[in-house]
């Protein structure tokens, strides 16, 4: 029984494509978008966890320059949702 070596098969396998720049930035907006309309609906402490996601794929693909803009975009989407 051979282990290891030769060529896998990558048939079955998804290629490894990551999202453009722009794809990216939508899923962004949109996560933030979809957890703010949850947030103002429940006004849950569970769901303003959900924040953190978008957050840190924004950090992950564009850097610390887009997790900060990320950050403060939720945190206005947070206030918004909960208005004094």
């Amino acid at each position: 029984m051979r282990l290891t070596g030769g060529r896998a098969s990558t048939s079955l396998i998804a290629p490894n494509r990551p999202l453009s720049s722009g794809w990216a930035a939508a899923v962004i907006i949109g996560a933030l978008l979809l957890v703010l309309a949850l947030d103002a609906v429940t006004g849950e402490a569970p769901v303003q966890h959900l924040y953190y996601l978008p957050i840190v794929f924004a950090s992950v693909r564009f850097g610390r320059r887009g997790g900060l803009t990320a950050a403060i975009i939720a945190i206005a989407f947070y206030h918004l949702s909960h208005p004094r």
